[in-house]
């Protein structure tokens, strides 16, 4: 499988083209001793717009590239939809390391077995469509939860702030909702709750993305994960919440002090494809 190095060169060529510069905020601990400890994680992300997944990408392989993690092996886990068109399934695969739509078992398989360093979930989803793209929409599913658990893994969440101008957030009546039978229901009734369709622009260069992140422990042990599965759905939708309230509380910070931290080119940093 390929390293996250391995990606350097055109995340770097895709970054120049879509970013003037990228700022981070530091935290403590700092993500090259985050990424020194633990050879494992679960890295959860923003997703801003629809095309907001791009930025988290290319800023998850600086960040990755600049601290040290070039070596590391991601693994992916995305919209299932992505794999049924011949363009997008290349592009998933590629991006994702995945064949096909990656199951619970799968992933965990993966991360028991020491496969992969690090698997990137976007908890949000499609539910990035029905919001203003700054604002953390609620999670399509909580299992990313699960598996940090049953794996025994902390959580490293990752935020960034800027593509939100990659979208046009639009009010749209409640009436008008309930005539859009071409799409699942889930999302007919997300609409109806947020009356908000963000509708995707040409992705112009950004003069700055901000870039945060923090390591989270999960409370939740997996000696207490209950066997009454929907007494397990609660333990593990309530730590999800948890997760999702800091994600909005990073975003709001970055908007109330903004980063002040550049991050180098990859190149420049001199970061090969195997991270040596």
């Amino acid at each position: 499988m390929r390293t996250i190095g391995s990606y350097a060169r055109v995340a770097e060529t895709l970054r120049s083209y879509f970013f003037e510069e990228l700022q981070l905020t530091e935290e403590e601990p700092g993500l090259k001793e985050i990424l020194a400890r633990y050879p494992q994680l679960i890295v959860v992300m923003n997703h801003g717009p629809a095309l907001g997944a791009l930025a988290g990408i290319l800023s998850a392989a600086t960040l990755y590239g600049v601290h040290g993690g070039s070596h590391r092996v991601p693994y992916g886990i995305t919209w299932r939809g992505f794999y049924r068109l011949p363009v997008s399934r290349s592009l998933a695969r590629y991006v994702t390391q995945a064949r096909a739509p990656v199951e619970f078992q799968d992933a965990l398989h993966c991360l028991k077995g020491k496969k992969i360093n690090d698997c990137f979930i976007m908890p949000e989803g499609e539910n990035c469509n029905f919001g203003n793209g700054r604002d953390i929409q609620p999670f399509i599913s909580s299992r990313f939860v699960e598996l940090a658990v049953r794996a025994g893994l902390p959580i490293l969440v990752m935020v960034h702030s800027g593509s939100e101008k990659w979208g046009n957030s639009l009010n749209i009546p409640g009436l008008l909702s309930r005539w859009m039978k071409l799409i699942p229901h889930r999302m007919v009734q997300r609409l109806r709750e947020s009356g908000r369709l963000s509708v995707p622009t040409w992705p112009r260069k950004l003069p700055v993305l901000q870039l945060a992140y923090q390591l989270y422990r999960p409370e939740l042990q997996q000696s207490a994960l209950s066997d009454d599965s929907a007494i397990r759905s609660r333990q593990i939708w309530q730590e999800a919440w948890m997760v999702q309230a800091l994600m909005q509380q990073m975003v709001d910070g970055l908007r109330l002090e903004p980063a002040t931290m550049k991050l180098p080119k990859l190149v420049s940093a001199a970061i090969s494809p195997t991270g040596r």
